[in-house]
């Protein structure tokens, strides 16, 4: 295509770099890998959460905000997949979700309960070990993508 093309979802590290850039993508987008970086603004706990989840341990729902997301999976997402028929469009589910507080990391940056609240997490979260400054997460993603892109040669 003549648009350049970003890839996104499930890249965390230079081995998907390389893999996107090879289907032709000019770049990638990585939400969740640097959620665990030192310079987000995402809390110690949400972090922590990210770091123990395996890439299991996340399920698609649209019960915080009515709009389709990926989080991980707690005793409020499970409580919500047996009702999904209840589940109410966006905005109307985001402001219920507010109501019970499961968006405060939306609110306040805190996450409080665990076993309630959205933490936002991709399927990546169990390749990623450590929380490491957003420079040294390039830096480590771009000298793995070029191993592997040499070795394609």
């Amino acid at each position: 295509v003549k648009t350049p093309v970003l890839a996104a979802g499930g890249i965390a590290d230079g081995r998907g770099l390389a893999a996107a850039l090879a289907l032709g993508a000019r770049g990638v987008v990585m939400g969740t890998r640097f959620v665990t970086s030192r310079e987000a603004r995402a809390t110690e706990t949400y972090q922590n959460q990210i770091l123990k989840a395996r890439d299991e341990d996340t399920t698609v729902t649209k019960c915080y905000t009515g709009k389709t997301l990926r989080a991980i999976r707690n005793s409020y997402t499970e409580e919500w997949e047996r009702k999904v028929d209840q589940i109410k469009p966006f905005p109307l589910q985001a402001v219920i979700s507010l109501e019970k507080k499961v968006l405060s990391f939306v609110t306040t940056g805190e996450v409080l309960d665990t076993a309630r609240e959205c933490m936002p997490c991709g399927q990546v979260c169990g390749m990623i070990k450590e929380v490491r400054r957003a420079g040294e997460i390039v830096e480590q993603i771009i000298r793995e993508a070029e191993e592997v892109m040499r070795r394609w040669r």
